[in-house]
């Protein structure tokens, strides 16, 4: 299993810790209610999509930063 951002490979976990770490992405996207930016790409290789990781990053950030609670950064 291959965790991959364009053509630059970020992590090559065995299969039990690369299936764990997905499973985890689900939930926190559940819970968040935001895409995570991380998908399953044919072959085993998994895909991240830079633009919604930042976007998510933000929010999670705004969410628990002090004074901020509820607002999200644009």
């Amino acid at each position: 299993m291959y965790f991959e951002l364009g053509d630059e490979t970020l992590w090559n976990p065995s299969n039990g810790a690369g299936r764990l770490f997905m499973r985890q992405v689900e939930v926190f996207e559940a819970e968040l209610g935001l895409p995570s930016g991380i998908g399953q790409g044919s072959t085993g290789v998994t895909r991240t999509h830079s633009q919604s990781i930042r976007s998510r990053t933000r929010s999670s950030c705004a969410a628990s930063s002090p004074g901020t609670a509820g607002r999200a950064t644009p």
